[in-house]
């Protein structure tokens, strides 16, 4: 008994080749996907109570004064990057933001397992990783009493990733781009078509982050002529404080804070020789008798002889309403930098 074969088997190589080819089946998967769902993208309503350090009490002989704000409200977006690493970027939008030219990147701390973050858990963003959205809330809270229309945007690393910053030196412009372009078409439904190009670019690092921040300044894709300011929030008294050292070289300003002890008659001496702007304990004690957050260390950070994790925690607490407020701001179309 012969087996039936394959018709197929019968005909001769130029049938076959004539034979219309079939599509393949695949599934289109979008560079980036909003996470509605995520429990940190949601909006942040008016506040007029917070609490940040007065900021013309920051560069000056003196103790820190505390101060209250208010802002009119801020949301928070997440979204997930399906080509490669970041795994997911927080975008933070402060109310009445009608304007995507501008980005202040932000750099988190390293996410340890001492911090409670675990790499094998990075892709999903299970275990501690929640720990780390707390910064958007945080500096998104600044951002909006600031009254500067400016988006920051967080892309979240690994720990592995320190020395590459995954693709995000090579593909920062076009996923920012597609970000702000994401939030304006779905803010402003009529303005979709219209040209999107990222201008100008502030980045800004709290404790180790600075590790990645140096890596993005020294590797990022046509980065120089964009990029106008450079802040440091006690990369100096961190794990990675030789990177804070090397960062003067890459914008006209850099600020950057720290705890180095200072008498209280030289903090501005020492801020005009770039020195940077030491904010050591002593100069803290103002603001701590109004303040609890004083008497809490960041358990996202390690400890660094001669640091005091009070102060290591509160400086991007209470310091970037200083950076937004007296460094570089929006003035019509381009940046005015204020003496401070």
């Amino acid at each position: 008994m012969v087996e039936d074969v394959p018709e197929l088997e019968y005909r001769s190589p130029r049938e076959v080749e004539r034979e219309p080819k079939r599509p393949l089946e695949t599934q289109s998967v979008p560079m980036i996907r909003e996470l509605k769902d995520h429990p940190s993208a949601k909006a942040f309503p008016a506040n007029d109570r917070l609490q940040v350090a007065a900021p013309d009490t920051v560069v000056a002989d003196r103790v820190l004064r505390s101060g209250t704000t208010g802002h009119n409200g801020f949301r928070n977006f997440v979204f997930a990057y399906a080509r490669g690493l970041p795994a997911r970027v927080c975008a933070v939008v402060p109310d009445g933001t009608t304007e995507f030219t501008r980005a202040l990147i932000f750099f988190h701390p390293l996410p340890t397992p001492r911090a409670g973050y675990d790499d094998g858990q990075y892709a999903a963003q299970t275990g501690g990783w929640h720990n780390i959205y707390r910064y958007c809330e945080q500096q998104g809270a600044q951002l909006a009493a600031s009254n500067k229309k400016i988006v920051l945007i967080m892309p979240i690393f690994n720990l592995a990733s320190t020395e590459t910053c995954g693709v995000f030196p090579d593909k920062w412009k076009d996923l920012i781009e597609l970000i702000l372009r994401h939030i304006r078409d779905q803010r402003f439904p009529g303005r979709k078509g219209e040209d999107m190009d990222l201008k100008e670019v502030i980045t800004a690092s709290y404790s180790a982050g600075v590790h990645y921040m140096s890596t993005f300044l020294n590797q990022a894709k046509d980065l120089k002529s964009a990029l106008k300011e450079v802040w440091d929030y006690d990369g100096r008294f961190s794990t990675s404080r030789d990177k804070s050292e090397g960062l003067r070289s890459f914008a006209p300003k850099v600020l950057t804070y720290d705890q180095r002890p200072v008498k209280l008659n030289q903090v501005v001496q020492e801020f005009r020789l770039n020195k940077g702007i030491h904010i050591p304990l002593p100069r803290w004690q103002d603001l701590g008798k109004s303040s609890s957050f004083l008497d809490v260390a960041d358990p996202n950070v390690a400890a660094v002889p001669g640091a005091s994790l009070f102060v290591h925690g509160a400086m991007p607490r209470y310091l970037m309403f200083h950076s937004l407020k007296l460094g570089w701001i929006a003035l019509g179309s381009g940046w005015h930098s204020h003496t401070l």
